[in-house]
Protein backbone atom coordinates (compact mmCIF):
# COMPACT_ATOMS: atom_id res chain seq x y z
CA UNK A 1 0.00 0.00 0.00
CA UNK A 2 2.76 2.50 0.90
CA UNK A 3 4.93 1.49 -2.03
CA UNK A 4 1.94 1.80 -4.37
CA UNK A 5 1.18 5.30 -3.05
CA UNK A 6 4.78 6.47 -3.46
CA UNK A 7 5.02 4.96 -6.95
CA UNK A 8 1.76 6.59 -8.06
CA UNK A 9 2.89 9.99 -6.76
CA UNK A 10 6.34 9.53 -8.36
CA UNK A 11 4.77 8.65 -11.71
CA UNK A 12 2.47 11.69 -11.69
CA UNK A 13 5.27 14.12 -10.71
CA UNK A 14 7.50 12.61 -13.43
CA UNK A 15 4.87 12.82 -16.18
CA UNK A 16 3.26 16.15 -15.28
CA UNK A 17 6.29 18.15 -14.06
CA UNK A 18 9.72 16.61 -14.54
CA UNK A 19 9.33 15.47 -18.16
CA UNK A 20 8.61 19.10 -19.12
CA UNK A 21 11.76 20.55 -17.54
CA UNK A 22 15.30 20.71 -18.91
CA UNK A 23 18.13 21.29 -16.42
CA UNK A 24 21.92 20.90 -16.46
CA UNK A 25 22.89 17.23 -16.54
CA UNK A 26 25.70 15.85 -14.37
CA UNK A 27 27.07 13.83 -17.29
CA UNK A 28 28.41 16.95 -19.02
CA UNK A 29 31.65 18.83 -18.45
CA UNK A 30 31.02 22.52 -19.00
CA UNK A 31 33.51 24.15 -21.34
CA UNK A 32 32.96 27.66 -22.64
CA UNK A 33 29.60 27.76 -20.86
CA UNK A 34 28.10 24.81 -22.73
CA UNK A 35 26.50 21.85 -21.03
CA UNK A 36 23.94 19.12 -21.69
CA UNK A 37 20.32 19.54 -20.67
CA UNK A 38 18.11 16.73 -19.41
CA UNK A 39 14.72 16.17 -17.83
CA UNK A 40 15.06 15.25 -14.15
CA UNK A 41 14.73 11.55 -13.38
CA UNK A 42 12.70 10.31 -10.43
CA UNK A 43 13.36 7.46 -8.02
CA UNK A 44 11.68 5.80 -5.05
CA UNK A 45 13.29 6.00 -1.59
CA UNK A 46 16.92 6.67 -2.67
CA UNK A 47 19.17 7.62 -5.57
CA UNK A 48 20.80 4.75 -7.42
CA UNK A 49 24.45 4.26 -6.46
CA UNK A 50 27.13 6.13 -8.40
CA UNK A 51 29.69 4.34 -10.49
CA UNK A 52 31.80 2.43 -7.98
CA UNK A 53 34.79 2.28 -10.35
CA UNK A 54 35.23 6.06 -10.11
CA UNK A 55 37.10 7.73 -7.23
CA UNK A 56 34.35 10.37 -7.05
CA UNK A 57 31.05 8.68 -7.99
CA UNK A 58 28.76 10.83 -10.08
CA UNK A 59 25.25 11.44 -8.83
CA UNK A 60 22.50 11.17 -11.43
CA UNK A 61 21.43 14.80 -11.62
CA UNK A 62 19.00 16.35 -12.07
CA UNK A 63 16.91 13.94 -10.04
CA UNK A 64 14.03 13.74 -7.56
CA UNK A 65 13.65 11.08 -4.90
CA UNK A 66 10.10 10.38 -3.75
CA UNK A 67 9.97 9.08 -0.21
CA UNK A 68 7.92 9.30 2.96
CA UNK A 69 8.95 11.21 6.08
CA UNK A 70 6.28 9.55 8.25
CA UNK A 71 2.89 7.93 8.15
CA UNK A 72 -0.05 8.11 10.55
CA UNK A 73 -2.86 5.58 10.73
CA UNK A 74 -5.86 5.65 13.02
CA UNK A 75 -9.60 5.43 13.39
CA UNK A 76 -9.91 9.01 12.10
CA UNK A 77 -8.12 8.17 8.84
CA UNK A 78 -4.61 7.83 7.49
CA UNK A 79 -2.08 10.31 6.21
CA UNK A 80 1.54 10.41 5.08
CA UNK A 81 4.16 13.13 4.91
CA UNK A 82 5.60 12.98 1.42
CA UNK A 83 9.15 14.18 0.87
CA UNK A 84 10.35 15.06 -2.63
CA UNK A 85 14.13 15.42 -2.39
CA UNK A 86 15.81 17.10 -5.36
CA UNK A 87 19.39 17.28 -6.57
CA UNK A 88 20.62 19.48 -9.42
CA UNK A 89 24.03 20.07 -10.94
CA UNK A 90 25.81 23.42 -11.31
CA UNK A 91 29.55 22.92 -11.90
CA UNK A 92 30.51 26.38 -13.08
CA UNK A 93 32.31 26.95 -16.36
CA UNK A 94 35.78 26.60 -17.78
CA UNK A 95 36.68 29.23 -20.37
CA UNK A 96 39.86 30.13 -22.18
CA UNK A 97 41.74 32.99 -20.56
CA UNK A 98 45.02 34.85 -20.91
CA UNK A 99 46.81 32.33 -18.68
CA UNK A 100 45.11 29.24 -20.14
CA UNK A 101 41.74 27.82 -19.19
CA UNK A 102 40.13 29.70 -16.33
CA UNK A 103 37.60 28.07 -14.03
CA UNK A 104 34.66 30.06 -12.71
CA UNK A 105 32.52 28.20 -10.13
CA UNK A 106 29.56 30.42 -11.18
CA UNK A 107 27.63 29.89 -7.97
CA UNK A 108 24.39 29.94 -9.91
CA UNK A 109 23.51 26.23 -9.64
CA UNK A 110 21.02 26.88 -6.88
CA UNK A 111 18.66 28.52 -9.40
CA UNK A 112 18.07 25.20 -11.17
CA UNK A 113 17.26 23.67 -7.79
CA UNK A 114 14.89 26.46 -6.81
CA UNK A 115 13.15 26.32 -10.21
CA UNK A 116 12.73 22.53 -9.87
CA UNK A 117 11.32 22.80 -6.33
CA UNK A 118 9.00 25.64 -7.39
CA UNK A 119 7.70 23.68 -10.39
CA UNK A 120 6.81 20.68 -8.20
CA UNK A 121 5.26 22.83 -5.46
CA UNK A 122 3.16 24.82 -7.95
CA UNK A 123 1.91 21.62 -9.55
CA UNK A 124 0.84 20.18 -6.18
CA UNK A 125 -0.87 23.42 -5.17
CA UNK A 126 -2.74 23.58 -8.50
CA UNK A 127 -3.57 19.84 -8.43
CA UNK A 128 -3.99 18.94 -4.75
CA UNK A 129 -5.32 15.43 -5.44
CA UNK A 130 -2.38 13.35 -6.66
CA UNK A 131 -2.94 10.14 -8.61
CA UNK A 132 -6.67 10.75 -8.23
CA UNK A 133 -6.75 9.75 -4.55
CA UNK A 134 -4.01 11.31 -2.35
CA UNK A 135 -5.17 14.78 -1.31
CA UNK A 136 -2.60 17.33 -0.13
CA UNK A 137 -3.88 18.44 3.29
CA UNK A 138 -1.01 20.65 4.45
CA UNK A 139 0.98 23.54 3.05
CA UNK A 140 3.82 22.60 0.72
CA UNK A 141 7.08 23.41 2.53
CA UNK A 142 10.31 24.05 0.62
CA UNK A 143 13.71 23.66 2.23
CA UNK A 144 17.27 23.88 0.97
CA UNK A 145 20.11 21.84 2.46
CA UNK A 146 22.14 23.96 4.88
CA UNK A 147 25.39 22.71 3.36
CA UNK A 148 25.43 22.25 -0.39
CA UNK A 149 27.77 19.54 -1.79
CA UNK A 150 29.02 21.64 -4.73
CA UNK A 151 28.79 21.05 -7.70
CA UNK A 152 25.47 19.48 -6.63
CA UNK A 153 22.64 21.46 -5.10
CA UNK A 154 20.10 19.78 -2.79
CA UNK A 155 16.69 20.67 -1.42
CA UNK A 156 13.26 19.22 -0.81
CA UNK A 157 9.58 19.90 -0.59
CA UNK A 158 7.41 18.25 2.02
CA UNK A 159 3.64 18.01 2.33
CA UNK A 160 1.06 15.78 3.93
CA UNK A 161 -1.50 13.77 1.99
CA UNK A 162 -4.60 11.96 3.17
CA UNK A 163 -4.66 8.28 2.30
CA UNK A 164 -8.02 6.83 1.32
CA UNK A 165 -9.37 4.03 3.46
CA UNK A 166 -9.04 0.61 1.95
CA UNK A 167 -12.26 -1.25 2.48
CA UNK A 168 -12.16 -4.96 3.26
CA UNK A 169 -12.78 -7.20 0.29
CA UNK A 170 -13.87 -10.78 -0.01
CA UNK A 171 -10.15 -11.62 -0.10
CA UNK A 172 -9.25 -9.91 3.20
CA UNK A 173 -9.42 -13.21 5.12
CA UNK A 174 -6.61 -14.52 2.93
CA UNK A 175 -4.39 -11.46 3.44
CA UNK A 176 -3.74 -11.83 7.18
Amino acid sequence: MTRTMLEEIRREIQEKVLDKLRLRASSASPVDGSYALAAPSSYLIDLPPGRADQPDPELPAPAVVVTMAKRSQGQEGSSAEILLQAVTYGPGITAPGAAGNQFDPAWEGHWDLINLLDAMAQYILANPVLAGKYEAISPVETQLAQEQPWPYWCGAIQFEVSIPDYHPTIYSDFMT
